[in-house]
Protein backbone atom coordinates (compact mmCIF):
# COMPACT_ATOMS: atom_id res chain seq x y z
CA UNK A 1 0.00 0.00 0.00
CA UNK A 2 1.34 3.43 -0.98
CA UNK A 3 1.22 5.53 2.20
CA UNK A 4 1.52 8.82 0.31
CA UNK A 5 -1.59 7.97 -1.74
CA UNK A 6 -3.55 7.15 1.42
CA UNK A 7 -2.24 10.33 3.06
CA UNK A 8 -3.53 12.36 0.11
CA UNK A 9 -6.97 10.74 0.38
CA UNK A 10 -7.05 11.56 4.08
CA UNK A 11 -6.22 15.20 3.27
CA UNK A 12 -9.24 15.27 0.95
CA UNK A 13 -11.56 14.01 3.67
CA UNK A 14 -10.16 16.41 6.25
CA UNK A 15 -10.51 19.36 3.87
CA UNK A 16 -14.15 18.62 3.00
CA UNK A 17 -14.96 18.04 6.68
CA UNK A 18 -13.30 21.35 7.59
CA UNK A 19 -15.44 23.29 5.12
CA UNK A 20 -18.52 21.48 6.47
CA UNK A 21 -19.46 19.74 3.24
CA UNK A 22 -18.75 16.09 4.06
CA UNK A 23 -21.73 13.74 3.93
CA UNK A 24 -19.88 10.45 4.36
CA UNK A 25 -16.26 9.31 4.41
CA UNK A 26 -15.23 5.97 2.96
CA UNK A 27 -11.88 4.21 2.97
CA UNK A 28 -8.72 6.30 3.14
CA UNK A 29 -6.92 3.61 1.14
CA UNK A 30 -6.99 2.95 -2.59
CA UNK A 31 -10.57 2.05 -3.53
CA UNK A 32 -11.35 -1.37 -4.95
CA UNK A 33 -14.79 -0.80 -6.47
CA UNK A 34 -17.47 -3.50 -6.41
CA UNK A 35 -18.00 -5.89 -9.30
CA UNK A 36 -21.37 -4.29 -9.97
CA UNK A 37 -19.86 -0.83 -10.28
CA UNK A 38 -17.12 -2.05 -12.61
CA UNK A 39 -19.71 -3.83 -14.74
CA UNK A 40 -21.90 -0.74 -14.95
CA UNK A 41 -18.90 1.44 -15.80
CA UNK A 42 -18.26 -0.72 -18.87
CA UNK A 43 -21.82 -1.47 -19.97
CA UNK A 44 -24.14 1.30 -18.77
CA UNK A 45 -26.10 3.22 -21.40
CA UNK A 46 -27.00 6.06 -19.05
CA UNK A 47 -24.76 7.87 -16.58
CA UNK A 48 -27.35 7.53 -13.81
CA UNK A 49 -26.82 3.73 -13.85
CA UNK A 50 -23.14 4.16 -12.94
CA UNK A 51 -23.90 6.78 -10.32
CA UNK A 52 -26.54 4.61 -8.64
CA UNK A 53 -24.25 1.57 -8.59
CA UNK A 54 -21.70 3.67 -6.72
CA UNK A 55 -24.17 4.93 -4.14
CA UNK A 56 -25.83 1.55 -3.57
CA UNK A 57 -22.50 -0.23 -3.04
CA UNK A 58 -20.76 2.70 -1.31
CA UNK A 59 -18.05 2.70 -3.95
CA UNK A 60 -16.44 5.96 -2.91
CA UNK A 61 -13.71 7.42 -0.74
CA UNK A 62 -15.81 10.43 0.16
CA UNK A 63 -19.30 11.71 -0.57
CA UNK A 64 -20.20 15.39 -0.50
CA UNK A 65 -23.37 16.83 1.01
CA UNK A 66 -24.93 17.15 -2.44
CA UNK A 67 -24.37 13.36 -2.75
CA UNK A 68 -21.71 13.65 -5.43
CA UNK A 69 -18.72 11.43 -4.70
CA UNK A 70 -15.02 10.84 -5.36
CA UNK A 71 -13.18 7.63 -6.14
CA UNK A 72 -9.40 7.32 -5.78
CA UNK A 73 -7.64 4.16 -6.98
CA UNK A 74 -3.93 3.41 -7.32
CA UNK A 75 -3.18 -0.01 -8.81
CA UNK A 76 0.53 0.67 -9.38
CA UNK A 77 2.40 3.69 -8.02
CA UNK A 78 3.18 6.26 -10.72
CA UNK A 79 1.97 3.87 -13.41
CA UNK A 80 -1.71 3.04 -12.97
CA UNK A 81 -3.89 5.59 -11.17
CA UNK A 82 -7.56 6.49 -11.46
CA UNK A 83 -9.13 9.57 -9.84
CA UNK A 84 -12.82 10.23 -10.50
CA UNK A 85 -15.59 12.62 -9.56
CA UNK A 86 -19.19 11.46 -10.00
CA UNK A 87 -21.66 14.35 -9.71
CA UNK A 88 -25.14 13.67 -8.40
CA UNK A 89 -27.35 13.63 -11.52
CA UNK A 90 -30.62 13.89 -9.60
CA UNK A 91 -32.51 16.18 -7.35
CA UNK A 92 -31.94 13.19 -5.10
CA UNK A 93 -34.77 13.14 -2.55
CA UNK A 94 -37.45 13.83 -5.14
CA UNK A 95 -36.06 11.14 -7.40
CA UNK A 96 -35.89 8.52 -4.65
CA UNK A 97 -39.53 9.20 -3.73
CA UNK A 98 -40.56 8.93 -7.36
CA UNK A 99 -38.62 5.69 -7.73
CA UNK A 100 -40.31 4.21 -4.62
CA UNK A 101 -43.80 5.15 -5.84
CA UNK A 102 -43.11 3.69 -9.29
CA UNK A 103 -41.88 0.42 -7.77
CA UNK A 104 -45.06 0.13 -5.68
CA UNK A 105 -47.21 0.67 -8.79
CA UNK A 106 -45.16 -1.93 -10.66
CA UNK A 107 -45.47 -4.48 -7.84
CA UNK A 108 -49.22 -3.87 -7.71
CA UNK A 109 -49.32 -4.43 -11.50
CA UNK A 110 -50.56 -0.92 -12.29
CA UNK A 111 -47.42 -0.40 -14.39
CA UNK A 112 -45.89 -2.74 -16.94
CA UNK A 113 -42.13 -3.32 -16.90
CA UNK A 114 -41.71 -0.98 -19.87
CA UNK A 115 -43.80 1.72 -18.18
CA UNK A 116 -41.80 1.33 -14.98
CA UNK A 117 -38.51 1.73 -16.84
CA UNK A 118 -39.88 4.78 -18.62
CA UNK A 119 -40.80 6.44 -15.33
CA UNK A 120 -37.25 5.89 -14.03
CA UNK A 121 -35.64 7.17 -17.23
CA UNK A 122 -37.74 10.33 -17.04
CA UNK A 123 -36.73 11.03 -13.43
CA UNK A 124 -35.63 14.43 -12.25
CA UNK A 125 -32.31 14.26 -14.08
CA UNK A 126 -29.85 17.14 -14.18
CA UNK A 127 -26.44 17.38 -15.81
CA UNK A 128 -25.02 20.71 -14.70
CA UNK A 129 -21.66 19.18 -13.73
CA UNK A 130 -19.96 16.53 -15.91
CA UNK A 131 -18.31 13.32 -14.82
CA UNK A 132 -14.59 14.07 -14.42
CA UNK A 133 -11.97 11.32 -14.44
CA UNK A 134 -8.19 11.41 -14.43
CA UNK A 135 -6.34 8.30 -15.63
CA UNK A 136 -2.64 7.56 -15.50
CA UNK A 137 -1.85 4.39 -17.43
CA UNK A 138 1.68 4.25 -18.81
CA UNK A 139 1.22 0.70 -20.14
CA UNK A 140 -1.56 1.90 -22.43
CA UNK A 141 0.39 4.89 -23.71
CA UNK A 142 0.19 5.55 -27.43
CA UNK A 143 1.69 8.88 -28.45
CA UNK A 144 -0.91 9.45 -31.16
CA UNK A 145 -4.10 8.11 -29.63
CA UNK A 146 -3.81 7.38 -25.91
CA UNK A 147 -1.94 9.88 -23.66
CA UNK A 148 -0.35 8.22 -20.65
CA UNK A 149 -2.13 10.69 -18.35
CA UNK A 150 -5.41 12.24 -19.37
CA UNK A 151 -8.80 13.59 -18.30
CA UNK A 152 -12.13 12.16 -19.36
CA UNK A 153 -14.70 14.95 -19.23
CA UNK A 154 -18.30 13.81 -19.47
CA UNK A 155 -19.86 10.40 -20.01
CA UNK A 156 -18.24 9.66 -23.39
CA UNK A 157 -15.26 7.40 -22.61
CA UNK A 158 -13.32 8.11 -25.82
CA UNK A 159 -12.37 11.72 -25.12
CA UNK A 160 -8.90 11.97 -23.60
CA UNK A 161 -7.47 15.37 -22.69
CA UNK A 162 -3.69 15.00 -22.18
CA UNK A 163 -2.25 15.85 -18.77
CA UNK A 164 1.45 16.43 -18.15
CA UNK A 165 1.50 15.59 -14.44
CA UNK A 166 0.94 12.69 -12.06
CA UNK A 167 -1.95 14.08 -10.06
CA UNK A 168 -2.60 13.24 -6.42
CA UNK A 169 -6.13 12.74 -5.06
CA UNK A 170 -5.82 16.00 -3.13
CA UNK A 171 -4.81 18.05 -6.19
CA UNK A 172 -7.61 16.49 -8.22
CA UNK A 173 -10.24 17.11 -5.56
CA UNK A 174 -9.21 20.72 -5.00
CA UNK A 175 -9.43 21.42 -8.74
CA UNK A 176 -12.97 19.99 -8.86
CA UNK A 177 -13.88 22.05 -5.80
CA UNK A 178 -12.48 25.20 -7.41
CA UNK A 179 -14.32 24.69 -10.71
CA UNK A 180 -17.71 23.40 -9.58
CA UNK A 181 -18.16 24.62 -6.00
CA UNK A 182 -17.15 28.30 -6.20
CA UNK A 183 -19.41 29.33 -3.31
CA UNK A 184 -17.60 26.94 -0.98
CA UNK A 185 -14.24 27.88 -2.46
CA UNK A 186 -14.70 31.57 -1.73
CA UNK A 187 -16.64 31.18 1.52
CA UNK A 188 -14.02 29.03 3.21
CA UNK A 189 -10.91 30.07 1.28
CA UNK A 190 -11.08 33.85 1.17
CA UNK A 191 -9.61 35.53 4.22
CA UNK A 192 -10.50 39.10 3.24
CA UNK A 193 -8.38 42.22 3.58
CA UNK A 194 -6.46 41.41 0.41
CA UNK A 195 -5.30 38.02 1.67
CA UNK A 196 -4.94 35.16 -0.78
CA UNK A 197 -7.47 32.33 -0.88
CA UNK A 198 -6.16 29.61 1.46
CA UNK A 199 -7.71 26.80 -0.60
CA UNK A 200 -6.00 28.16 -3.71
CA UNK A 201 -2.69 28.27 -1.85
CA UNK A 202 -3.16 24.62 -0.85
CA UNK A 203 -4.06 23.70 -4.43
CA UNK A 204 -1.00 25.40 -5.93
CA UNK A 205 1.31 23.94 -3.30
CA UNK A 206 -0.07 20.46 -3.90
CA UNK A 207 0.31 20.80 -7.65
CA UNK A 208 3.99 21.65 -7.25
CA UNK A 209 4.43 18.21 -5.68
CA UNK A 210 2.76 16.46 -8.62
CA UNK A 211 5.63 15.16 -10.73
CA UNK A 212 5.79 15.71 -14.47
CA UNK A 213 5.13 12.72 -16.69
CA UNK A 214 8.37 11.08 -17.82
CA UNK A 215 9.48 12.17 -21.29
CA UNK A 216 9.23 8.64 -22.67
CA UNK A 217 5.50 8.68 -21.84
CA UNK A 218 4.87 12.30 -22.82
CA UNK A 219 7.00 13.06 -25.86
CA UNK A 220 7.93 16.47 -27.17
CA UNK A 221 5.47 16.40 -30.06
CA UNK A 222 2.70 15.40 -27.63
CA UNK A 223 3.51 18.49 -25.58
CA UNK A 224 3.08 20.62 -28.72
CA UNK A 225 -0.61 19.69 -28.67
CA UNK A 226 -3.11 21.24 -26.29
CA UNK A 227 -2.62 19.71 -22.85
CA UNK A 228 -3.03 20.31 -19.12
CA UNK A 229 0.23 20.97 -17.29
Amino acid sequence: MNKSFSHSINKCIECIAEINYLFQAGTINSLNASKEFKYKSRRAVYYREIYEAGTENQDFNLMLKDLSYFQFTENTKDKDVRLAFYPNPFQFIEYQNQKKEALELFNDKYLSENEYEQVLSEGDFICDIPLIRYDLSVDQHCDNYHPAAHFHIGFNPDNRWPVGRKLTPYAFMLKVLMLYYPKLWFKFGDQGAGQQNTLDISYRDELKNCELIDDMYFKEFEKERLNFM
